[in-house]
């Protein structure tokens, strides 16, 4: 009871301050939220990004137009230049693998091991090293 009296006193005496505080405080909070929104609008821009290349990519597998390879490039090398969150390495891989079939080797070989040196995933690593070790078989 002596401690929510003494609070209501200090609040009484304070006001002006404890007003400042609450605002200062609710203007990080609102900070805070407001970026992790911004985070997760980039995540979900990114992962958009990635689908458009890799569907693009499927589409040039497909249809063997040069059009679609040059657009999910294009995705890619967007998404690799900004060398940032978790599509980074995926796109690395597929931006690998359409310098080769560009028959740009040696870049192809430079991306598979940039992967393997930054990427945190296994999976990714798995491939990026069977892939260093088939184009040095070649």
């Amino acid at each position: 009871m002596r401690s929510i009296g003494a609070a209501y006193d200090f609040v009484r005496i304070n006001l002006k301050l404890c007003i400042v505080i609450a605002a200062a405080c609710l203007v990080v909070a609102s900070g805070v939220y407001g970026y992790a929104l911004y985070e997760k609008k980039q995540g979900d821009k990114e992962q958009y990004a990635l689908s458009q290349g890799i569907r693009s990519f499927q589409e040039y597998s497909a249809t063997g137009k040069q059009d679609d390879l040059l657009k999910s490039e294009k995705i890619f090398s967007e998404i690799v230049a900004e060398k940032e969150g978790e599509a980074y390495s995926i796109a690395q891989l597929y931006l690998a693998r359409i310098r080769f079939l560009q028959g740009k080797k040696d870049e192809a070989l430079a991306l598979y091991k940039e992967v393997l040196k930054g990427s945190p995933e296994s999976t990714v690593k798995t491939l990026a090293q069977k892939a260093v070790v088939q184009l040095e078989k070649k």
